[in-house]
């Protein structure tokens, strides 16, 4: 049953494993059996048929499309002599294979036959030779071109062809050539230490003698038969010489207006000034061209044709090695004759040379007329010996102008920006004010009815007693500048400052008819070592004793005042100017934003030049002092969630006036990426305002105008925006500014009727054409570009924004010395009343200053002490101003800020912003304490590295329990304002990297913390220095366990050693588990801590950290405690099994089945 059951499995099994198999054989049948119905064609393999080669195996196949087994045929049976089929009787493809042995172009047909169907094709193998012969002209080419391109061959010169071939074996090649064909002169040479039956290459070579057209022919054969032929023509021409003329121009334009200007009779001292007027040198070249062998040329006679009467030929010769006369100058029958019966010889010694021909005017009144005056066509010629005649035609064109100049006017300038000087601080100023001790530079104005600039040399002369100028080098040195610059100084003697000196200035004055066309003295002088004239005489109340400047004609064209000039064109006349002094103090901080938008090289430039520019230009040209200019930081985009974009600025922007306060600064500029403003419409804006009381203190600018444009000279659009933080409108438009009050609206924008009152649009050129003084190092310094004159001449009313800016600016900051300690308030105020409260600050060192109380308002922010009490009260004027952007038409916003400094108290007990409606729109309650803060790092007296980055770390506790903000900054122990390094930020550290343009020395780093209005903070005195010391730091174990760390490092880093916790110990028992166990650090610092921190220091250089181990043998002794165990039971068991009795045999093992 058991046997039966095992081979009914087998057969199950077996079926089971052939159905399957069957089935498969059946459908690889079905798929391999061709289709009749397939397409059935011939193709080559590689298609199309590659080119084969002479001696060069070749081989391809071809085949049917279906691949059936076909018998095969071509016409004719042999199509390439070299080349044969493989068997072509009933195979799937064939091979035509071999080596080659003829070139040419074979065709062929091929025909498969596959029961009843057929197929035929068509081919072409085109056979190249084995190799061919290239002659290439090498000598002469026309090396200019790439490549060079073969010029004609004459008689006399040399010339060259390379014949090669493109054989296999390049220059290993062994070739027999053959030339025949000659050359006159023309040599056949094989390559270097090679002949002409062995040579890869040959030249054909020579000086070609004869003209005329030879055809060479060369054959070339290789060891194997392989040979190549080729045949070229060598054209040799005639050779010839013949010569050119070239004037230095083709027009002489003479203008005589000068010598009009000078006495009727020449003599030696006007001849000598007006050289130039009275002479016209031309030179004329006359140069021999030769092709192959060169021949000399000879000039036989020179002559010019039309030359008019009044003008003669003063002086005629020719510049060879030497200056040499050519003999002498015959007048005929209006031909001048310059050079008859010598010749000019043009040959290999001197193939080119250079006739100089003096014209001089003798009678430019019947030569010349007013401009554009007479025109002479001249001809000059050369004839040459062998009757070759070459002319070139010169036009000739004498004029003169006629000048009739007046001086309008004379006016200070670069005090102030209106020149006019209306209003100003200390009951007002007056159009003839000065700044006293203050550079001052002068402006004339005049009119010349002339339709050509004339130069004119004017005086300027300062009284003593009156003036004050000093130098900032030796007067010698001085005197050598001024000289350079083509000026001329009258000092008095001695000592490095003057009293009293006159100077001498020439201009070139370019037609005008219009007045008030301007020219400042001395604004050629960039960067002059000079301080310039300054006011010294102070009459502030009475109007008495002013100081006077006396404006003198020295010399016109040529004409010299009392010896040429005429009395009605003779001018002298003096002006007088009052004085009063100036001051005003300002500190400005500015921030980047988006720092990715700039290069690197951008950014260096503004850090580098940004600060010290606009501190010179603020400081030259207004009534202000600017004392510093303070980095900020890197700022984004503003972004806010849940704001909208014009609020989220409003929100950052209010950041920003924050931080200006922290830093103790003034103002702050936003540096905006390009068109990143383009939302707003503007280049700069500026976001709120509080009519008179409290204008935002950040003003955003464009980049390419806040650093005009990487000139770092003036920054009209800075200055601009500044304004508007000191609460003045834009006032470029409409009736406070109109046309009428400017000859034309040129520098400040458009107007559809330059007659009308609608205003100027656009944005003007602010300062246009400006110069300001450098008032540390003294000189002048330029702003603008020639022909962008001084637009601030045309402004006349009180409300021009550009006096009133910086009006304000030196009535707000003058005098202004830093006030006792203030509270920073900091408000988002929404128009519907929503009030977001930022963190307040005390500020205890700040230059802002309190907001006013007596003024008016329709909103209150109140102090109030802890009994109820009102301290303060501080009007505000919250109307639709303060929700307007400056700079950005039309835009306004539901949105604004208040960041103000008010009066500290120490019972402050509550802060109150009281609405126009009444109503208290925000409280906060003043806690009892004041947090505490404590610095942890860095610690006291520690060295920092200039460009090194270290982990801030701080704590800070209150005793009411409020949330704390902190805020982190620093500076120059001699400084007076912050920089700001975190702000606003409720974390314990804060990473700092140490700016690369940090002066060395000492500098205070304070930690504030704030819980909302309570302020405490901590002091930290550090040393910033540009390198630190090298500490050398060994790390090791007592066991041989090696641990990371060893390395050299700077002073105070801060460096984390890690040992292993075990480490196993060597040989056996450490296989066994026997491990090594950290127990402490012993050396530099004793500690048990692992990882461990510490801070390089200390006054030895070399630092050692030794980690101690403890050997732990535990688990090594159970392990061999377990295989001692494991051995005895093994033994026990083998002597039972030896003592063990034999079995008896079982009674049933012997019983039958």
């Amino acid at each position: 049953m058991k046997t039966k059951n095992k081979g009914l499995g087998l057969k199950v099994k077996n079926l089971r494993i052939l159905f399957p198999t069957v089935f498969t054989i059946l459908i690889l049948l079905l798929v391999s059996t061709p289709s009749r119905a397939a397409s059935f064609s011939i193709v080559s393999v590689p298609s199309p048929l590659p080119q084969g080669k002479v001696g060069e195996h070749y081989s391809v196949k071809f085949k049917t499309t279906s691949g059936y087994q076909a018998d095969w045929s071509c016409t004719p049976a042999n199509p390439v002599p070299g080349l044969s089929f493989s068997s072509m009787n009933w195979v799937t493809e064939i091979t035509l294979s071999g080596t080659p042995t003829q070139a040419g172009t074979f065709q062929f047909g091929l025909k498969a036959q596959y029961k009843t169907d057929v197929a035929t094709a068509k081919f072409t193998i085109t056979i190249m030779p084995y190799f061919s012969i290239v002659v290439e002209q090498t000598e002469p080419v026309d090396e200019l071109h790439i490549p060079h391109l073969p010029q004609d061959i004459y008689e006399g010169m040399f010339c060259r062809f390379d014949i090669y071939t493109d054989h296999p074996d390049g220059l290993n090649a062994h070739l027999s050539w053959t030339v025949t064909g000659s050359v006159p002169e023309l040599r056949v040479k094989p390559l270097r230490d090679h002949t002409l039956t062995d040579s890869p290459g040959i030249f054909l070579e020579g000086n070609a003698t004869t003209a005329g057209e030879y055809w060479v022919t060369v054959t070339a054969r290789d060891t194997a038969g392989h040979s190549a032929t080729t045949s070229f023509p060598v054209r040799i021409h005639p050779a010839y010489c013949t010569f050119n003329i070239r004037p230095d121009t083709s027009s002489i334009v003479w203008n005589t207006t000068v010598l009009l200007y000078s006495r009727a009779v020449r003599d030696e001292a006007t001849y000598s000034e007006s050289l130039d007027a009275y002479v016209h040198v031309l030179h004329i070249n006359l140069s021999r061209f030769c092709r192959g062998n060169p021949s000399d040329v000879n000039i036989t006679t020179l002559y010019m044709e039309g030359l008019p009467r009044g003008i003669t030929v003063d002086t005629f010769m020719y510049i060879g090695g030497d200056i040499d006369p050519l003999g002498e100058v015959v007048y005929g029958n209006g031909i001048i004759f310059l050079n008859r019966g010598a010749y000019i010889l043009l040959n290999n010694h001197n193939p080119s040379v250079d006739v100089v021909i003096r014209l001089l005017m003798d009678e430019p009144m019947e030569v010349s007329s007013p401009y554009p005056g007479r025109t002479y066509p001249v001809r000059i010629s050369a004839v040459a010996e062998s009757g070759e005649v070459k002319s070139v035609n010169v036009t000739l064109q004498v004029f003169h102008y006629v000048a009739n100049l007046t001086i309008t006017g004379l006016r200070p300038v670069s005090q102030y920006p209106n020149p006019n000087h209306m209003g100003g601080p200390r009951g007002g100023w007056t159009d003839r004010d000065l700044a006293l001790g203050k550079q001052t530079i002068f402006r004339f104005n005049y009119t010349l009815d002339f339709p050509y600039a004339i130069n004119v040399t004017l005086q300027l002369s300062f009284p003593s007693n009156e003036w004050r100028w000093r130098i900032s080098e030796t007067p010698s040195s001085w005197v050598n500048f001024m000289q350079e610059k083509g000026f001329s100084w009258f000092i008095p003697s001695g000592g490095a400052a003057y009293s009293e000196f006159a100077v001498n200035e020439t201009f070139t004055l370019v037609p005008t008819r219009r007045p008030l066309t301007r020219f400042f003295f001395a604004e050629k002088l960039r960067g002059a070592p000079v301080w310039y004239p300054t006011p010294e005489v102070e009459h502030p109340s009475s109007r008495e004793n002013p100081v006077s400047v006396t404006l003198t004609l020295v010399k016109k064209g040529n004409l010299v005042l009392y010896k040429d000039l005429p009395i009605g064109e003779q001018i002298c006349f003096s002006e007088t100017f009052y004085t009063a002094p100036w001051d005003g103090n300002l500190k400005l901080g500015y921030f980047i934003m988006d720092r990715s938008n700039y290069t690197a090289e951008q950014l260096d430039a503004i850090h580098s030049n940004f600060p010290d520019a606009i501190k010179k230009y603020l400081s030259g040209i207004f009534p202000i002092k600017v004392k510093e200019v303070r980095w900020m930081r890197y700022v984004s985009t503003p972004y806010v969630t849940g704001l909208s974009e014009e609020n989220s600025w409003i929100w950052d922007g209010d950041t920003f006036a924050e931080e200006i306060g922290e830093a103790n600064l003034d103002r702050g500029v936003v540096i905006v990426p390009n068109d990143g403003l383009d939302w707003f419409g503007a280049i700069g804006v500026v976001f709120h305002g509080w009519g008179s009381v409290d204008p935002s203190r950040i003003a955003f600018v464009e980049y390419n105008y806040a650093v005009d444009a990487n000139r770092f000279e003036y920054f009209p659009v800075v200055a601009h925006e500044l304004s508007h933080t000191f609460d003045y409108p834009d006032i470029y438009y409409g009736e406070n500014f109109p046309v009428t009050f400017c000859t034309t609206c040129l520098y400040y924008g458009n107007t559809s009727d330059p007659t009308s009152d609608e205003g100027c649009s656009g944005v003007p050129l602010v300062l246009g054409y400006w110069a300001y003084f450098d008032e540390i190092n003294g000189g002048l310094i330029h702003v603008g570009e020639p022909g962008q004159r001084d637009i601030m001449a045309c402004a006349r009313d009180r409300h021009h924004w550009a006096y009133h800016s910086w009006g304000t600016v030196g009535w707000g900051c003058s005098g202004f010395e830093d006030p006792p300690e203030g509270l920073l308030v900091s408000l988002l105020i929404f128009r519907n009343g929503t009030v977001i409260d930022r963190p307040f600050t005390r500020l205890f060192n700040h230059s802002q200053p309190f907001l006013p109380t007596n003024v008016t308002g329709n909103s209150y922010l109140k102090l109030i002490n802890r009994n109820g009490a009102v301290l303060r009260t501080y009007p505000l004027n919250f109307t639709d101003d303060a929700f307007k952007i400056y700079g950005a038409e039309g835009v306004e916003t539901d949105l604004t800020s208040l960041v103000a400094v008010v009066e500290w108290f120490s019972d402050l007990g509550r802060v109150e912003f009281v609405g126009p409606d009444g109503r208290v729109w925000f409280s906060r309650t003043v806690s009892l304490n004041t947090p505490v803060v404590s610095v942890e790092f860095p610690f006291p007296a520690m060295s920092l590295k200039k460009g090194g980055t270290y982990v801030l770390k701080w704590v800070g506790s209150d005793a009411d329990g409020d949330s704390l903000w902190f805020n982190v900054q620093i500076k120059r122990s001699d400084e007076s304002s912050w920089m700001i390094i975190a702000h606003r930020t409720t974390e314990n550290t804060v990473s700092f990297t140490v700016p690369e343009d940090f002066e060395p020395g000492n500098y205070t780093l304070m930690v504030k913390a704030t819980d909302g209005v309570n302020t405490g903070y901590d002091l930290v005195d550090l040393m910033i220095l540009d390198s630190l010391p090298l500490y050398t730091l060994n790390v090791d174990s007592n066991v041989g366990v090696e641990i990371s760390g060893s390395g050299i490092y700077e002073e105070w880093s801060n460096v984390t050693l890690t040992a292993p916790q075990n480490a196993p110990v060597e040989g056996v028992l450490g296989l066994l588990g026997g491990r090594y166990v950290f127990q402490e650090w012993v050396g530099f610092a004793n500690t048990r801590e692992n990882p461990v921190n510490i801070i390089v220091s200390g006054g030895e250089r070399t630092l050692t950290m030794k980690a101690v181990y403890a050997q732990d043998l535990t688990v090594a002794y159970i392990m061999v405690g377990i295989m001692l165990v494991a051995v005895a039971l093994a033994a026990l068991i083998i002597v039972k099994r030896r003592r063990r009795p034999a079995s008896p045999p079982s009674a049933s093992a012997s019983q039958p089945a």
